[in-house]
């Protein structure tokens, strides 16, 4: 569902963004 779909994209946003963070720990 649509919804679900723009979940999933936030949060696959949400992780590409804290992954830069997490590699400079």
């Amino acid at each position: 569902w649509i919804v679900e779909a723009l979940k999933v994209g936030s949060f696959q946003k949400f992780c590409s963004s804290l992954e830069p963070i997490l590699h400079r720990v």
